[in-house]
């Protein structure tokens, strides 16, 4: 599973899960009906793309979820404050929360998924002074063109009402020079055209400012621009960490926003240190950044399910509720990522041990003894209130820091 800084609603279907007092985390089979009062938990997953679903109730074993709509709930019982979520997306991605009440009753992961629309878009950048290549989006969808004009072919593009976007790069393709958005389209075979405009659509640059850089770490600064209709444009990927193109006036939209990502990172081997720093905001501005600590951390011991340490950790510049990210990863295989709070392993203890789904219907194997495993330990603390993990965008006026240490080891 390969190493990713994590990054994670309708309907509803009452489902029974074992009762709190039958111990382990392995997969379970058969449920009783749940408790007639308590905790009711609403999960609901974005993005279509669950191919199986499981949850847990307090120290009780998993049990396989039916998803109605994308969503389902179940309940606690009185006195169990605990509970876990788990999804399996695109066949290799296995995402699971291990919660408590105080963290939310209404847990959500994100699955990414393409779509399965047919399209072609028309574009031109060629106005644009310094364009040598075009990205093109259909809502998420995104395609690169090395031309200046022509049709972007997507296979995968969403279906129904779409943002789309033409955004025209110069050479080495890392800053936007011109963003035409044309919003609110319903998605046929044939969109278009895409005109970007110099001076009306070309972009600006807002300076960027980054404090506290560990030595020897190396930084980046990437940027996306969020559009009410839910497309995540990217602005900025690499390039110089000074500045961040800004859209021009004629493309922007109350309820649009931009976010800003930075991260330093120090690599030795097989072995990654990692810090970062987000945000996100309405108006284009001027940012000043500051980098978290470097995560000092142990390598859990080679396992199929390792155990992981709970971190000890304070070196946040900002003020807000923590979480955890744990990953284990056979590369271009299947990735396991756990994300938990500090109130749910308050009840756990210093460690946590990876829950281990494979006897579940639609869930990963177990790792193959014998393959080199990536493993994470990610530390974060957010400005958002209630439960952020898995969760794609980052929403609007928001912080975050993280702190992460990865390596590797065989499976025994």
């Amino acid at each position: 599973m390969r190493v990713s800084p994590a990054a994670v609603l309708s309907g509803l279907l009452c489902f029974a899960l074992p009762a709190c007092n039958s111990g382990g985390s392995s997969g379970g089979g058969g449920s009783p009906p749940n408790p007639p009062s308590g905790t009711t938990i609403t999960f609901s997953v974005t993005g279509n793309g669950a191919s199986a679903a499981a949850a847990k109730i307090g120290t009780g074993a998993w049990a396989s979820l039916t998803l109605s709509g994308n969503a389902a709930t179940f309940t606690l019982p009185n006195g169990t404050s605990t509970y876990g979520v788990a999804i399996v997306c695109d066949s290799i991605f296995e995402f699971i929360e291990l919660l408590s009440t105080s963290d939310t009753t209404t847990p959500s992961i994100n699955c990414p998924v393409s779509g399965t629309t047919a399209t072609s878009v028309s574009y031109d950048v060629s106005q644009i002074p310094g364009a040598t290549s075009a990205h093109i989006y259909v809502g998420n969808a995104a395609s690169f063109q090395n031309s200046v004009a022509g049709a972007a072919t997507f296979n995968d593009a969403p279906s129904g009402t779409q943002d789309l976007a033409a955004i025209a790069f110069g050479a080495g393709a890392t800053d936007a020079l011109a963003v035409k958005i044309q919003r609110g389209v319903t998605v046929t075979s044939a969109l278009g055209p895409l005109t970007a405009l110099n001076n009306t659509d070309t972009t600006s640059t807002a300076t960027v400012a980054l404090a506290g850089v560990p030595s020897g770490f190396n930084t980046q600064v990437n940027a996306w621009y969020i559009t009410k209709g839910g497309a995540q444009l990217t602005i900025k990927d690499a390039g110089s960490t000074a500045t961040y193109p800004t859209v021009a006036a004629a493309d922007t939209q109350s309820g649009d926003y931009y976010y800003l990502q930075t991260f330093a990172t120090n690599t030795s081997g097989s072995s990654l240190s990692q810090v970062g720093t987000s945000q996100t905001f309405s108006s284009a501005q001027n940012v000043s950044l500051t980098f978290p600590a470097p995560l000092t951390y142990s390598a859990p011991a080679a396992a199929q399910y390792p155990t992981f340490a709970v971190p000890s950790y304070n070196g946040f510049t900002i003020s807000g509720s923590t979480a955890f990210i744990f990953g284990a990863f056979a590369p271009m295989q299947n990735e396991i990522i756990v994300g938990t709070t500090s109130s749910y392993l308050s009840t756990v203890g210093n460690s946590l041990a990876f829950p281990n789904l494979s006897s579940l219907p639609g869930f990963l194997s177990e790792p193959a003894s014998g393959h080199a495993e990536d493993w994470m330990a990610q530390v974060f603390s957010s400005t958002v209130a209630g439960n952020y993990l898995f969760q794609l965008p980052f929403p609007n006026n928001a912080m975050q820091q993280y702190a992460l240490a990865s390596g590797q080891f065989t499976v025994p």
